[in-house]
């Protein structure tokens, strides 16, 4: 195995949840390993650093949105580019719908500007994420 693989257990223990969590978010469809797959018993899994961003995005919209929510923005997920450094993503809920305002954020500036303060009043319910903070806890936790 090569130092930027992980197996489904690192993965867990990285962002911090039970093994059987991760295997939830494959049979649910939401992420899958983009270096191995599983191809039989005994079989291992191995994951990128990115695809650790995307389960520990997971790990997040979950506690703010429904799983159903969360199946409504899986294809912002598997997208390298919507997972990069760089990305914000302002998760708006209404009526448990999903919209997903993304885009890159310049250093030192605050990520909730990417909405108008007319649409954060109207929809307070409003998960930032930031990927720049999943990659610097993901990277604190790896090193």
């Amino acid at each position: 195995m090569k130092s930027d693989e992980y197996t489904t257990p690192q993965v867990a223990d990285i962002i911090g949840v039970p093994q059987r969590k991760i295997l939830s978010y494959i049979e649910r469809g939401y992420v899958e390993p983009s270096i191995q797959s599983a191809a039989g018993h005994g079989s291992k899994r191995l994951w990128s650093r990115l695809d650790i961003v995307r389960c520990a995005a997971i790990k997040l919209l979950l506690s703010f949105c429904s799983v159903d929510a969360v199946r409504q923005v899986v294809d912002f997920i598997k997208d390298d580019r919507m997972v990069g450094i760089d990305q914000v993503w302002n998760v708006v809920l209404i009526n448990d719908k999903p919209t997903v305002v993304r885009g890159s954020v310049e250093p030192g500036v605050n990520p909730h500007e990417m909405l108008s303060k007319e649409w954060r009043n109207r929809n307070p319910a409003t998960l930032v994420i930031s990927f720049a903070g999943i990659h610097a806890e993901i990277n604190t936790r790896i090193n």
